[in-house]
């Protein structure tokens, strides 16, 4: 069984959520026009990319700082346009971004750490 397959370690929706959410900030700034060398369109690559790097490699070796660097991934994301300086769309999309992977990871993380439930699954009792 590969480490994909693995369900021991709980529900793996959430870092794959995190990986296409990765992907499409990567992706935003030739999908929504703002591919132009900017900072913004800069800082959606790097994001993405790291995005995508740690939710991957949560994926097929889960440990849970992976969850936790992804939540400070998302975080940075988050206030990337306020930090930088920039606004209009891709505000929008880095701030949509980062609050779903922060909140999906950070999620993931607390609930690994603390045993309870993990996006609907229980604990063995």
């Amino acid at each position: 069984m590969s480490a994909l397959d693995r369900k021991s370690d709980g529900d793996r929706r959430p870092d794959w959520i995190n990986l296409v959410l990765g992907i499409a900030l990567f992706a935003s700034p030739w999908l929504l026009g703002y591919a132009d060398g900017t900072i913004a369109a800069w800082s959606a690559c790097y994001a993405g990319g790291f995005v995508t790097v740690l939710a991957f490699y949560a994926l097929a070796n889960f440990a849970p700082w992976h969850e936790w660097a992804q939540t400070a991934a998302g975080l940075a994301t988050l206030l990337a346009p306020f930090a930088l300086g920039f606004g209009g769309v891709p505000l929008w999309v880095h701030v949509a971004a980062g609050a779903a992977v922060a909140a999906l990871a950070g999620w993931r993380a607390w609930s690994v750490q603390h045993g309870g439930t993990d996006l609907g699954t229980h604990a063995p009792a």
